[in-house]
């Protein structure tokens, strides 16, 4: 669905997303991979797959193995931005 991709000399950091899952993907989903990317490419961070007591996942970070379940939305989302800016 999405990558970050380096140069030699981790100056460059290039994001893709594969065309036809973004063809398909509803607003919320696209904005999950883009954070998702952005926080690989320019933050740093690794995958991180806690989840909360209900199953949702603890961070946009998650590997996307099925082990936790997405639980962004309006109601969340101030909650999954601040969890990934301020690790």
């Amino acid at each position: 669905q999405g990558a970050c991709s380096f140069d030699a000399n981790n100056t460059f950091h290039h994001i893709t997303i594969d065309s036809d899952f973004w063809k398909n993907a509803g607003t919320t989903l696209r904005e999950i991979i883009i954070f998702h990317e952005l926080g690989h490419c320019y933050l740093g961070r690794g995958h991180m797959n806690d989840k909360h007591s209900n199953g949702s996942c603890k961070s946009l970070m998650r590997e996307g193995l099925g082990e936790c379940h997405d639980n962004y939305n309006n109601n969340t989302i101030s909650y999954y931005l601040d969890e990934l800016f301020t690790f």
